[in-house]
């Protein structure tokens, strides 16, 4: 195949040897995968015998977390998510 110099994939600071690509997506380092982690540690799986049931469960957590704006805030708090806070 041809070789793409000025593809965003391939554009490299050949300097200082840094590349310049876009991060890839890792959910480790999304907040909102903290919070859908909550949300199915809290969701009793028992308690959801139907798609109806899941749905009002969810609902459920996620208005508690809105009464609950430290902890919402303690998913900004890891190192790992600080930069999502600037």
């Amino acid at each position: 195949g041809r070789r793409r110099e000025n593809h965003p994939g391939n554009r490299r600071d050949r300097g200082h040897g840094h590349a310049d690509l876009p991060r890839s997506y890792s959910p480790e380092l999304n907040p909102d995968e903290l919070l859908n982690a909550d949300l199915k540690r809290n969701i009793n799986a028992s308690r959801a015998h139907n798609v109806d049931r899941l749905a009002h469960e969810t609902c459920r957590f996620l208005c508690r977390r809105q009464r609950q704006p430290h902890l919402v805030r303690s998913y900004f708090g890891a190192r790992h998510v600080r930069y999502a806070i600037i």
